[in-house]
């Protein structure tokens, strides 16, 4: 049996004129892929390709509890540019998303 142990993706920010410049990105890790290095190499990989593709920021948009997330980001550049108060509801609780930018220059 096979089991994904990452991934990662990226797709435009927003459908509308003008977005097209910007891309959100994701990176999903299972536990034993943490802390190996597997999260580095794949947004410097989605970091090449955006730069590749003549783009010129990526966001990610993160829940504000996920602590390991943020700070991943902010290793890997990216800054805290915005919050969405109260923007999902799931276990039994408001979430809070951080919305996070990384400028490609």
């Amino acid at each position: 049996s096979t089991h994904c142990i990452s991934s990662a993706a990226s797709d435009v920010y927003k459908r509308q004129e003008g977005y097209d410049v910007t891309a959100e990105v994701s990176i999903w890790l299972d536990t034993p892929a943490r802390g190996r290095g597997v999260g580095r190499k794949l947004m410097t990989e989605l970091m090449r390709q955006a730069r590749r593709d003549g783009l010129h920021s990526l966001v990610s948009v993160i829940d504000s509890d996920n602590v390991g997330s943020l700070g991943f980001h902010s290793a890997m550049g990216f800054t805290e540019v915005g919050r969405l108060p109260h923007i999902a509801h799931k276990m039994d609780s408001w979430r809070t998303a951080i919305i996070m930018q990384f400028v490609l220059g």
